[in-house]
């Protein structure tokens, strides 16, 4: 696997994850990081939000649902996923995911015509992964959304 970011193809969001847990189980944050990116490269959103308490696993999978719960909320129904989380990647793409995440996986898969879930160098995931760190800092169940590049990103 090359360490390097790829676009997505054209009309396909791609969403780069992280999730964050200081301690594990910990004060958790998820950056559904989610930093959407067009095939221009372009930011569609950068998404942050503290879950409480939770392992980095935990923090990892919600960090995949709701990045993409935010990109179909944007309108994008074509989503490739992006997760320096092997095991949540392998989690989602065998139908294995915490039972606490699978009723909003099954509405939210009815919703997508394209989802392609991958892994990658947590090199390339870093603007994920300071969203993630940015919602660990955030107070429990607050959530920050940028439709624009948040500065310091």
């Amino acid at each position: 696997m090359p360490c390097r970011w790829d676009l997505p193809n054209a009309n396909m969001t791609k969403v780069n994850i992280d999730g964050a847990a200081k301690n594990n189980p910990g004060e958790t944050g998820v950056g559904a990081g989610a930093v959407g990116r067009n095939s221009n490269s372009e930011f569609v959103f950068v998404y942050s939000r503290n879950i409480g308490i939770a392992t980095n696993y935990m923090a990892e999978c919600t960090a995949i649902l709701e990045g993409m719960e935010v990109a179909v909320i944007k309108g994008r129904a074509s989503i490739w996923v992006e997760s320096d989380s092997r095991a949540a990647v392998t989690a989602f793409n065998s139908g294995k995911i915490p039972w606490q995440l699978k009723q909003r996986w099954r509405e939210l898969h009815t919703k997508l015509t394209l989802c392609t879930i991958t892994s990658t160098w947590r090199e390339v995931n870093f603007t994920a992964n300071k969203a993630a760190n940015f919602g660990v800092e955030l107070g429990t169940e607050i959530l920050r959304m940028w439709w624009e590049t948040p500065m310091g990103l």
